[in-house]
Order: C-alpha cells, then structure tokens, then sequence
C-alpha cells in the first residue's frame, strides 16, 4: 500500500469536524510548489481552499485557477500581513469555523491538517501551529540554514519565557485557529509585515486563547519561500519590539491599541484593494453562506455582486478577456447592505459588456 493511500486512509478516520473548514494560503510567486502543496492535503478535510495572491510575477493564479481554488488577486502588493488579512476576513465572511493558513510553498505538510482542526474541536486549544523544530538534527538534516535555527531557538525561547508559553516554533507558517480566535483579536491593526505573525502570537496570550503546537517536518529547498538575513534581521528586532509592548500593556504603564477589542465600523476599513480572478463555474468565491454566525453580515447577497474597490462599491461585469470591468453607481439594494457584504465580488453577470464599452471604463 503506498503512503498516500495510507494517508487517506487515516484522514478518513478522523471524526469529520462540525462546521465549516477553510484553509487559506498567502501566495507570492508560488507557481512551482502550489499543486505539492494542495496535493498533499487530505480528501474531504477542508470544504474550501482559498488562495490570495499578491502580485505574483509568475503563473500562480493560473495554476490555482486549474486546481480549483477560490481564487483573490490584490491589484497591489501588500505584504505578508496584508495578504493575511485578505485571507481571513474572507474566510470569515464565507463562514468559516476554522481555519487553517497554511504556505503554499510546500515547506510545510499540509497532510496535518486535520489533526490540527481536531486538537481545535476537541476544545483542547483555541490556535494551533506547525512545529518544524522536533529535533535539532532532523530541522538542519532538512534544510534549515544554521543560522536561522539558532535565530528561531533564541526568539523562541524569550517569547515563551515573556508570554508564559510552551510553544517549539513560534514563527511557523502552519497555524490553524477557531473561528472565535480571529473575531476577537484586532488582527487588522497589525502590521503588513512579516511581524504580523508574532503581533498575533501575543494578542493571542493577551486574550487568553488556548495555543499548541504540533510537529510538522520542514522542507528547505531553492522553491521554498524564505525571507534573507538582513530581513530576518529585522522581522527579529521587530518581535522584540511586539514582546516589549505586551509587558507594557501587561502592568498597566500604556495600552496600545494592538490589544484592544475592534470597534464595529473598523471592520469597514480593512480590506485592500482586490478582485476576483476565478473562472466562471470554477470558484466557489461566487458562494455565500445562508447563515453565518459572523455577526457583521446581515444578509446573503443576491445578483448583481459587488466588489468594493478603494472604499466605493461598483458594479462588477465581465469583459471578452474574463477581467473585471467596473461600473460606477451602486444599487439601492447595494447601498442597503452593510459594507462588509458588500466587501467581495461573486460570480458577475454572463458578460453582456462589448469590447468598445470595456475599453472606456
């Protein structure tokens, strides 16, 4: 029997989680290792996978169009932490009970997935990450640079010593969370920066979640994204920087707003300019949720769909090249909707715009 056979195998007898599962992957240029990665994730324990891409400078929207993802495109580039963002409001919106990010750049084992989403259902943890650090031998046998690892041990160890935590790698790419995790923390005050994730890691603590870990093997390899020295460097600074502010806010000296519950309309400002990029009758993008217990949509939207596109809602019709062309003037139905439903665009009209009208918008 092959190992993936027995992979399947043992996915399926894993309890089905209750409530919907969607993982999502923050993509840049991530055309050579996307389809390993979404190979890899076990049948039936994900119900949509989303995939934000961030100006990529290769072929990855076509790839992920092909594999069947809901596919979102970001006009422009917003880093790390902005492409999270994008990541889970719209996980949220689309009625997500847990969520799982994930890189598609195959360095972790996406095979795990559903043990994470179990160890959340179970109510063990609130928030669970990818641990690529088992042993020292096994992380440098795969491929981590010396020099990294002795970075990840010692940021590791001071935050688990300041947040009061037992985590083996707190700056995984694999982490997964339940569904209440992202609508308390303020994530959309964070940075756009690769410091989101450790922004995260402490509000986390700050709100008193639940977190764990599990072992995910590592994979370096030249495909592999990876941020450089000078970088890391500066992600390093950054973190000490974030550790700093939670033993502040912690004695009561200041508080910064990174630790303070959202005020309703911030929801309202959170999303950076993006459209849709999916194929008609290939993204599920184009569905909503009957009900979703996210408290901020109000209703499901009904055709036409809108996209909101630098703060104004625009009707969305397709050209002959299957690109969104924008329309100005908003419905009255649109402009009774709350703006978080009017945040994403759905499967448009069948295309009814003419080459001469699509080249004067």
């Amino acid at each position: 029997m092959s190992s993936d056979q027995t992979d399947s195998k043992f996915a399926a007898c894993l309890p089905r989680s209750r409530g919907k599962t969607i993982a999502v992957m923050p993509a840049f240029n991530a055309a050579r290792t996307l389809e390993r990665t979404v190979a890899d994730i076990p049948p039936g324990s994900v119900d949509q996978i989303i995939l934000v891409d961030d100006c990529s400078r290769d072929n990855t929207i076509e790839i992920a169009e092909r594999l069947g993802l809901t596919v979102i495109r970001h006009i422009k580039n917003t880093g790390y932490g902005g492409n999270q963002k994008t990541c889970y409001r719209l996980a949220l919106d689309l009625g997500a009970e847990y969520v799982v990010m994930i890189h598609p750049d195959y360095q972790y084992d996406s095979r795990v997935i559903p043990i994470a989403v179990e160890i959340i259902r179970l109510g063990i943890c609130d928030f669970v990450m990818g641990s690529r650090i088992r042993t020292r031998s096994e992380a440098l046998s795969g491929g981590m640079p010396r020099w990294k690892y002795i970075a990840n041990r010692s940021l590791t160890l001071v935050e688990n010593v300041i947040l009061g935590q037992n985590i083996g790698d707190f700056h995984s790419g694999f982490r997964a969370y339940r569904r209440d995790v992202l609508l308390t923390i303020p994530w959309i005050r964070n940075s756009d920066d690769f410091v989101f994730d450790s922004e995260f890691l402490a509000q986390a603590v700050h709100f008193r979640f639940k977190l764990g870990d599990i072992p995910v093997p590592v994979r370096y390899f030249d495909e592999a994204s990876s941020i450089n020295f000078q970088r890391s460097v500066q992600y390093g600074l950054s973190t000490l920087g974030v550790l700093g502010k939670y033993c502040v806010q912690q004695s009561g000296l200041h508080r910064y707003p990174m630790f303070e519950r959202l005020k309703h309309d911030e929801w309202d400002h959170t999303l950076p300019r993006l459209v849709s990029h999916g194929r008609d009758g290939h993204s599920d993008f184009n569905e909503v949720p009957h009900r979703s217990s996210c408290d901020f949509v109000q209703e499901r939207l009904q055709r036409p769909r809108f996209v909101h596109i630098a703060g104004k809602s625009q009707r969305a019709a397709h050209t002959k090249r299957g690109r969104l062309a924008l329309v100005q003037q908003p419905s009255l139905h649109e402009q009774s909707l709350h703006p978080i439903c009017r945040a994403y665009a759905s499967r448009p009209p069948r295309p009814n715009v003419t080459e001469s009208e699509s080249a004067s918008l």
